[in-house]
């Protein structure tokens, strides 16, 4: 899942808005896709579960970087969305550590 101020749910965990919006596609086991309208600049982070729990979670090292993808981490900063509200595909790579954003 994704939640965030860059996202319609906000930072509520367990998501408030229908949560389906905001999960990811299992495309394999270490790809996940997803399709969504992102507010630019606004920040992010990617959760595993929609229960309210913290304990996993993906973003960048360093706040306010990689607006259009790059490396990831567990339990690091923010990440920033792109500066143009839009709608995006982002990829996330569990195998190579790497995400994208990009325009849809």
């Amino acid at each position: 899942f994704i939640v965030g101020s860059a996202v319609a749910g906000g930072w509520n965990n367990p998501i408030t808005v229908d949560p389906t919006t905001q999960e990811f596609t299992k495309v394999s086991n270490t790809l996940y896709k997803i399709t969504i309208q992102l507010i630019g600049g606004g920040e992010y982070k990617l959760i595993s579960v929609n229960d309210g729990s913290w304990t996993y979670q993906w973003s960048v090292a360093n706040a306010d970087t990689l607006p259009n993808g790059g490396d990831f981490v567990f339990n690091g900063a923010n990440c920033i969305a792109p500066a143009t509200s839009g709608l995006y595909d982002i990829v996330v790579n569990f195998q190579t550590g790497k995400f994208t954003v990009t325009p849809h």
